[in-house]
């Protein structure tokens, strides 16, 4: 029983030690996740979409050893606001569907599941006349 209290500590060590320096393309993993800039609190009118760039000036995002990183996206209202970011690509899109506000959620994750995120609201107004 002494042996294999032993044995599963000792497997529980080395997985988490395996998660903490998983490989990533330069080898291990280094750095952490963290917000450059953030996105100001944006207005919309019905049926705009916005697209903006989050690797272009001013960065949202950055991980501090240069390795790669996803996102998520999120809208605590898609009947107002859709939000995404495309696969493979750093655009963000903004869809206004309908009169309201949404809050808008953006996490970006690297390879070592360290993360930084950002939030901000999103005003949809009737179009102007």
């Amino acid at each position: 029983m002494k042996y294999l209290i032993i044995v599963c500590l000792f497997v529980l060590t080395a997985l988490l030690l395996t998660r903490c320096f998983a490989p990533t393309e330069e080898g291990k993993c280094d750095g952490h996740m963290e917000v450059v800039h953030s996105i100001p609190d944006t207005t919309m009118v019905l049926g705009q979409t916005i697209e903006r760039d989050l690797t272009a000036e001013p960065v949202v995002f950055r991980q501090t050893a240069g390795n790669s990183f996803s996102y998520n996206v999120s809208s605590s209202d898609l009947f107002i606001v859709g939000a995404s970011v495309g696969e493979n690509t750093d655009t963000l899109t903004l869809k206004a569907f309908k009169k309201g506000t949404a809050i808008i959620q953006i996490q970006a994750k690297d390879i070592c599941d360290t993360y930084a995120k950002i939030t901000f609201v999103v005003k949809v107004d009737s179009a102007s006349k």
